[in-house]
């Protein structure tokens, strides 16, 4: 079960060694087209958005980023995340996420990140399921698909 709430963190959901944690839910930074920019700042920006989809309950807003080929160390493959994410939202609300600046190594055409986080939520029935109050770490795996780069894998070591 400790899996499957640490994916609320995502982000997804990864720890910056000396960064002041921030809230980058706010943080839209979004590569603008046109403009070439490194695969760091498109892996960073691909974060802030699942993090922001997270908080606004838009599983498809955090599914876009997600790879076809997606697997994560539970066996959930990415049809499985559908089911998922209709679980964690119908159990919790007010979703928050605060993260610090990931630390992303790009090698070729693969990626991961690593940050910290803290999630809250509120559940919605008290008596069926707790408050949610959890901080750790979180990695993402990225693969570049078609010029795009797509999340293939979340783990909380």
């Amino acid at each position: 079960m400790r899996i499957g709430f640490c994916w609320l963190a995502l982000a997804v959901a990864l720890a910056a060694g000396g960064c002041a944690t921030q809230d980058l839910a706010l943080d839209r930074r979004v590569p603008v087209l046109g403009v070439q920019v490194g695969a760091e700042t498109e892996i960073e920006a691909i974060l802030a958005e699942v993090q922001w989809g997270m908080q606004e309950r838009r599983k498809s807003r955090v599914l876009t980023h997600v790879s076809r080929n997606y697997q994560d160390p539970a066996g959930r493959r990415y049809a499985d995340l559908y089911g998922y994410f209709d679980t964690i939202f119908s159990r919790y609300r007010n979703i928050r996420i605060r993260r610090s600046r990931p630390r992303i190594l790009v090698l070729g055409d693969n990626a991961h990140s690593i940050e910290r986080f803290t999630t809250t939520a509120e559940p919605v029935n008290p008596g069926l399921h707790p408050p949610l109050n959890m901080e750790g770490e979180v990695m993402a795996y990225f693969r570049r698909e078609g010029g795009t780069w797509r999340i293939i894998s979340w783990d909380f070591p």
